[in-house]
């Protein structure tokens, strides 16, 4: 319950200066399977530049473990093109307490994000979450800055 709270509260504080603000819910595998829920804040309408806050939740032996993630997405082509096929690509850099994950994607109007990358961990101990990962993702909340040709 602390989590949605600060979630919530740190929404708040972002829609002061973002141009929009976005849930991301949806599933992402890395060696478990995962529900990925968080709050994603779009910095600039020219290009998508989105920071985010998010939870990976899974059970593990029973047990709800939630893992909290930072990440950073951009869609370098979302605007100011003509070309439908470029403004798809997206690249997003996560991390967490456990790994460093790079990914290489498509979003479908920053609504729909298909992903896959590969966790780069640091630490030795955290052996089972090494590996290639993949996700499917959808961002909740209106796009009236976006633009396509």
């Amino acid at each position: 319950m602390r989590k949605i709270i600060c979630l919530i509260l740190l929404g708040i504080g972002f829609n002061s200066f973002s141009q929009e603000i976005l849930i991301p819910i949806g599933y992402v595998y890395n060696q478990k399977h995962n529900l990925h829920l968080g709050l994603d804040v779009q910095l600039t309408k020219e290009t998508f530049f989105i920071v985010g806050i998010s939870s990976n939740t899974t059970f593990n032996n029973g047990k709800l473990k939630s893992l909290p993630e930072v990440h950073a997405s951009i869609i370098p082509f979302s605007s100011e093109n003509n070309n439908l096929f470029l403004s798809c690509f997206m690249t997003e850099i996560a991390s967490t307490k456990e790994y460093f994950n790079p990914n290489l994607g498509f979003s479908i109007a920053n609504i729909i994000k298909l992903k896959a990358g590969y966790n780069f961990l640091y630490k030795s101990q955290y052996q089972d979450a090494k590996g290639i990962t993949f996700g499917l993702v959808f961002s909740l909340g209106s796009m009236k800055n976006f633009k396509i040709m």
